[in-house]
């Protein structure tokens, strides 16, 4: 059985490389088993080639946060579409929701000395329920953490500049962003330049850094079952 971790994909060649640094880590967990990295857009190698060039047993892995369109809708559909009903593919959940992401963005927060609050910055999605468990997190990160916590978003509301605004009302006065994002990149890098306008000093690195990571990888590969037929067209994240 081959495992195949599937990213969103980044022109940003940082996104590609952080990835394959998990990767090779969740590799070693995996053994003997052999963990492989393709891309829905964006980057190379993307999952139709990855697929194609992979023989016998595929267990696929969505390196993705939430269940919004890629994760409930893209992947499944396109494994289906590239024959995955007559292989043995199975497909694992997404890597978020999950209690350990809640521990390692504690664990990055605190990583940041002096910081007395944070802005968990998302990229932000279409799906209204996806966003929704994103201020979730948020609320379990506050609780882990004994600190307050604000979700924000690059593409959609509320932004990080409302979100440090709520933490000043708070009593915050050394806000650090605390990025739900797995890989750095261009819409990350967008997101923190506005919390910096906004008078935050500090970030943590994305969550792919975090050792925890790898284990998470593993436990969803032996969690995959049969990918399902998407039943709606869905919502773009």
């Amino acid at each position: 059985m081959t495992i195949l971790l599937v990213g969103h994909g980044s022109r940003d060649p940082r996104s590609a490389a952080t990835l394959a640094d998990l990767a090779r880590r969740a590799g070693w967990l995996c053994r003997p088993e052999p963990v492989r990295l393709a891309f829905l857009e964006l980057a190379r190698p993307l999952l139709e080639d990855a697929l194609a060039d992979l023989r016998g047993e595929v267990t696929v892995v969505p390196l993705l946060l939430g269940r919004a369109y890629h994760a409930s809708v893209d992947l499944p559909g396109r494994l289906l579409a590239n024959g995955a009903a007559g292989r043995a593919i199975t497909l694992a959940d997404p890597l978020g929701p999950d209690p350990s992401l809640v521990g390692a963005l504690a664990g990055h927060a605190h990583g940041l000395a002096g910081a007395d609050g944070f802005v968990l910055l998302a990229a932000g999605s279409g799906d209204a329920a996806a966003n929704a468990r994103t201020a979730a997190v948020a609320a379990q990160v506050a609780a882990a953490t004994g600190r307050p916590v604000r979700h924000a978003f690059v593409s959609c509301r509320p932004g990080p500049e409302r979100a440090v605004t709520a933490l000043r009302a708070d009593g915050v006065r050394r806000p650090a962003v605390l990025p739900y994002f797995l890989a750095p990149g261009r819409l990350l890098d967008a997101g923190l330049e506005r919390a910096r306008a906004a008078g935050v000093a500090a970030a943590a690195p994305p969550l792919a850094t975090h050792p925890s990571l790898a284990g998470l990888v593993r436990d969803r590969a032996r969690g995959a079952r049969p990918p399902a037929p998407a039943l709606a067209a869905g919502v773009r994240d």
